[in-house]
């Protein structure tokens, strides 16, 4: 039959699969992938780069981030503080209205 493909077993998972390429997904692909350490250093240096700017991804980014971390037992001051250095807004896109009152404080409508 032309456009099957064989059937293969992935080395990651041990699914089979009739699908392109050694793998059966693209989660088994990466985790095969192996990084060097110069890649990894490039990585790191580009997300440091893309976090110092004030785009409104990296702003988002920050956002998400923040949040993660309210699950992980930091009181709301720690996080406050943390915003302010970051000059923490919410990330644009997510269709909220907010303002800041005279404290600092973000409210959504």
């Amino acid at each position: 039959m032309p456009g099957v493909y064989r059937l293969k077993e992935c080395p990651v998972c041990g699914v089979e699969h009739r699908r392109r390429g050694l793998h059966c997904s693209r989660s088994c692909g990466q985790k095969a992938r192996v990084l060097t350490d110069d890649h990894k250093r490039k990585i790191a240096d580009s997300n440091r780069e893309h976090m110092a700017s004030d785009s409104p991804s990296a702003e988002k980014s920050k956002w998400i981030i923040t949040q993660q971390k309210k699950g992980q037992g930091k009181t709301e001051q720690q996080l406050e503080q943390e915003m302010d250095g970051w000059s923490i807004v919410p990330p644009h896109g997510l269709d909220r209205q907010y303002e800041k009152d005279s404290d600092g404080d973000i409210w959504f409508s």
